[in-house]
């Protein structure tokens, strides 16, 4: 992976929040807000309209749009009564049909810059069963995704910028995506920037090479952050073996993280993407105790 020589200029003109009306849906509205402040970008707060199942009757009756629509504009003015969007003029947009398709489409329409949303973090069967629409979000959106994981507290943000930020990375060319996003974000705030590389099976590595291993790991981090004096802070490396979302997360706990950076791959059926309950991404967020932003690639 080639050093980064010039740093993205980041433009958030316009975010857009997801929610299902629910009260968790309204944890991810202060970081927009607070962003968009930052940046003097508009807000949108984006609702998808999903088709109810029909049901197993011979002649089935299909549901009445009209209906759908105002129980849409009822939930969403009672959630917006009460979401902290201080004075901002937020622009609330519906549409109908399934998560992986309408905020992708809500995203290209409104040429959305960001998308904030909160999530349970199913795991395990949970997520076999039911899915994530976070999950669905960032896989398919041509942006980056915010995700404000299950065990984020709520309102530190908007208290104080992110101090410290977490850039993830396999050291495959497709991070350099990700790594100009995390340059970018540290620049914005002021924050010392953390590069972290977990190296999960090094136990199958002979023992004399394991040294070597991660050396040259090193090596190729230190390679690649060449950012003296472009930084707020001289940025760090960290190196960490085992299970790559665990340490992730173990690692961002014990550094004081406020923000992981990190990819996320695209996937030709983001349904079934979002129904596997290991993606790297997915099992970060989970567990993370800051807010995960997630940068697709091809």
């Amino acid at each position: 992976m080639p050093a980064l020589e010039n740093a993205l200029q980041l433009s958030l003109k316009n975010i857009l929040v997801t929610t299902d009306f629910s009260e968790f849906s309204g944890r991810a509205m202060p970081y927009a807000v607070a962003l968009a402040h930052q940046y003097a970008a508009s807000v949108f707060v984006g609702h998808a309209i999903v088709p109810e199942p029909m049901p197993p009757v011979s002649v089935a009756i299909p549901a009445d749009p009209v209906e759908e629509s105002d129980r849409a504009e009822l939930g969403m003015r009672q959630f917006l009564k009460t979401a902290p969007v201080e004075d901002l003029a937020v622009k609330p947009i519906y549409a109908r049909g399934n998560f992986e398709y309408v905020f992708a489409n809500m995203v290209r329409e409104n040429d959305i810059d960001l998308v904030v949303v909160a999530t349970h973090g199913r795991h395990g069967l949970k997520k076999f069963l039911f899915g994530s629409t976070a999950e669905e979000i960032y896989r398919t959106t041509s942006c980056p995704v915010l995700t404000i994981g299950p065990n984020v507290q709520p309102g530190v943000f908007t208290r104080q910028p992110w101090q410290n930020v977490l850039w993830a990375t396999d050291l495959s060319p497709r991070s350099a995506k990700t790594l100009e996003y995390a340059v970018a974000l540290a620049q914005d705030h002021g924050a010392k920037l953390t590069a972290i590389h977990v190296i999960e099976n090094v136990y199958s590595v002979p023992m004399d090479y394991r040294e070597q291993a991660l050396n040259e790991a090193r090596r190729k981090l230190e390679a690649i952050l060449p950012f003296k004096g472009t930084l707020p802070f001289e940025p760090e490396v960290m190196l960490r073996t085992g299970e790559v979302a665990n340490a992730i997360a173990a690692a961002a706990q014990e550094n004081g993280t406020d923000l992981i950076v990190m990819g996320a791959r695209k996937q030709s059926s983001p349904w079934t993407a979002a129904h596997l309950p290991w993606a790297v991404a997915h099992q970060t967020i989970c567990q993370a105790e800051c807010p995960v932003f997630n940068v697709s690639f091809e």
